[in-house]
């Protein structure tokens, strides 16, 4: 199918998944992968947890009360630190995109949907200093979990 169309079509689906219904991950509650990457930001693991669980709205709010600890290249999870370029950063940024499609049908199918197509994401940018996650990583998550379809899609 023509790019647009399948763009659109996948869009329609993710509308569709159950946004309010949050994901577990190791024990916590998350909200959306994004609620996630906008905690890594904060140092104070209390703190964390409740943007985790917060919708995009509360999100941007809540970001406003945060001690900014980023050290550009520097985030943190739960009491640990993580380097942002660390193969240790890229493992906890898959453990939660798997989290997250393992838990949301939808999630799972507008992944599917995307299955037979090249992948482009261009509203990101590719500086890690500058990113939480790039373009091409989130692509990159993306495609591996089109990997793991098979176990959901015969």
């Amino acid at each position: 199918p023509e790019f647009k169309t399948l763009l659109g079509e996948v869009i329609n689906t993710y509308r569709k998944s159950d946004k309010t219904k949050p994901f577990n991950y190791k024990g916590y509650e998350i909200k959306t992968v994004n609620t996630f990457l906008s905690a890594l930001h904060s140092d104070n693991p209390e703190q964390q947890k409740a943007l985790a669980k917060m919708n995009e709205e509360e999100l941007k709010e809540g970001m406003k009360s945060v001690e900014m600890t980023y050290v550009p290249r520097k985030l943190h999870w739960n009491g640990e630190t993580f380097m942002r370029d660390s193969e240790k950063y890229d493992e906890l940024l898959s453990r939660a995109y798997k989290a997250r499609f393992e838990s949301d049908a939808n999630f799972r199918q507008a992944i599917y949907d995307t299955k037979n197509t090249h992948l482009i994401h261009s509203r990101g940018k590719n500086d890690i200093g500058r990113t939480i996650l790039t373009s091409n990583e989130f692509i990159e998550k993306i495609e591996g979990l089109r990997n793991l379809l098979g176990r959901f899609f015969k």
